[in-house]
Order: C-alpha cells, then structure tokens, then sequence
C-alpha cells in the first residue's frame, strides 16, 4: 500500500514538471528565455565579438582620421577622453589604435577592399542571428544586397556620431548629448533588422528590438565608463599589448550579448503584441 502511494507521488512529481515546462512557455517571460536559450547568446556574441574586433574596429579608425571633424589623437583619442585614461592605459591604447596621420599614409585601395568585406562579413553574421530570433530562413540574394546598404549606413553613423555629439554636447550639455545619441542608436537599430532581414518584418513590429538594443547599450556604454578604465590600465600592467586587445574583445562581448538578447526579446515582443509580417 505504501509503495503504490509512493509510485503514485512520484509520478505526479514527474507529471507536474512537464506541466510548469509548458506553462511557462505560454508565457511572456517563458517565451523570451526559450528564444533566449535557442539563440545561444554566448556563443553568438563571442562570433560577433571577434568579428567586430577585426572589421568594426578597423573601420571605426578609418572612418574617425578621415572625417573632416577628426581629432589630433583619432579614435584613440576618443576612447581616452571617453573612458578619461591616463598613465600606461592611455599610452596603450595609443600604441594599439593609428593616430589619423598614420591611417592616412597607411591606407590602401586593396585594405580599404579588405576591410570593407569584413564588414559585410560581420553584417550577414548579424542577419543570421536576426534570422535565427525571428525564425526566418535565409534571405538569400536579397538579403546579401541589402547587407551591402547596412555597411553603408554603418559608415555613415560611425562617421556622424562623434561630430554631431560634440557640436550637441558644446552647445547644449551632456545630457541633450547623451539623448541624442539615443535616439541616433534606435534609429540605426531599427533599420539595421529591417535590411538585414531583406524587409519580411515590418518596421513598427520592430521598434521593441530597437529600443531595447539602445537603451540596453546606452546602459552598457554607462557602466563601461566605470568599469574599463580600471580593466584597461590593469590590462596594460600586467600584459601589455596584448592585455589591453584582450579587453578590447572582453568589452565587445558584453556588447554583442546585449545585440542577442534584445533581438531576441524583440522577436517574442512583436509576435505576441504587434504584426510583425510584411513591409
């Protein structure tokens, strides 16, 4: 007798497993970690991370000594003044990342060529994790033109964004500034599914992942001002070079996480609030 009572416990143990699984699945937050979990947010982000490092990177250098606004110190001096280094942090970011005189005398048409189709390169990757948290197959031919237009409107905001931040930041403060860029990062996030997605989901349907993916790295960018001058400096100390790279790409992790995970969330958001199919 007691053994049946025992058999019948567990069973409804088991039974019971199966039926919180499914439930949570039928809900919101249930429904995001499952999409969440299916995309494999680390080992997406570790691709897009290194990608990025060797074309995003690159480019962003390029980009910042050719602009007409380009600073003595380049993107190098940017990330100093942004992240406020001093000591060995700041001398190693200087020797890491060309001063604008040296990217001008450095630039080639085949490493311009070269850089250009390692970003491209990362684009496509970017479009299959897009494709994977929507549940989309490949775009195909159309999805590789419309990969070619978001390198383009990546060239453009990199160039932009720093320029107009100053003018904004020296004619009304950080915080119309930091707004600003906000609303220039959800503008570029809402386009960049949309073209990486060759236009199957419409553009309102996509507001929650570009909302999410600004307002997540505008928080991200907020806590790697405390956390990477430190990171950097530490880096620089103990390893060199090398150290300061490796943090480079540590920080460029935690950033493609934040791409994964609001694309992610975004998808589940739309297919259950809005109408996500069509242009």
């Amino acid at each position: 007798m007691q053994s049946s009572e025992q058999a019948e416990g567990d069973d409804g143990g088991r039974s019971l497993v199966p039926r919180v699984r499914r439930w949570l699945e039928q809900t919101y937050l249930g429904a995001c970690v499952e999409r969440i979990i299916e995309l494999r947010v680390f080992d997406r982000a570790l691709a897009l991370a290194s990608r990025a490092f060797v074309a995003l990177l690159p480019l962003a250098i390029v980009l910042t000594a050719l602009s007409p606004a380009a600073r003595d110190g380049g993107f190098a001096g940017g990330l100093i003044d942004r992240f406020e280094l001093d000591g060995k942090g700041a001398d190693a970011v200087r020797q890491l990342f060309a001063t604008p005189n040296e990217v001008k005398g450095g630039v080639t048409v085949f490493g311009l060529l070269v850089m250009l189709y390692s970003v491209y390169s990362f684009a496509r990757l970017l479009a299959r994790t897009y494709e994977a948290a929507w549940h989309l197959p490949k775009a195909g031919v159309g999805g590789a033109a419309r990969g070619i237009l978001w390198v383009l409107e990546l060239a453009l905001y990199v160039a932009l964004l720093a320029p107009i931040r100053r003018v904004v930041d020296d004619n009304a403060g950080d915080v119309v500034s930091e707004v600003v860029a906000l609303a220039l990062a959800t503008v570029v996030w809402l386009v960049t599914p949309y073209l990486l997605l060759a236009g199957r989901i419409r553009y309102r349907a996509l507001l929650p992942t570009a909302l999410l993916t600004a307002a997540s790295m505008g928080i991200t960018s907020a806590v790697s001002v405390i956390y990477l001058p430190n990171a950097i400096t530490s880096s620089a100390e103990r390893y060199g070079l090398v150290g300061v790279a490796f943090t480079f790409v540590s920080w460029l992790i935690g950033f493609s996480a934040v791409v994964v995970v609001a694309a992610a969330i975004g998808a589940v958001t739309a297919e259950r609030y809005l109408s996500p199919k069509g242009t």
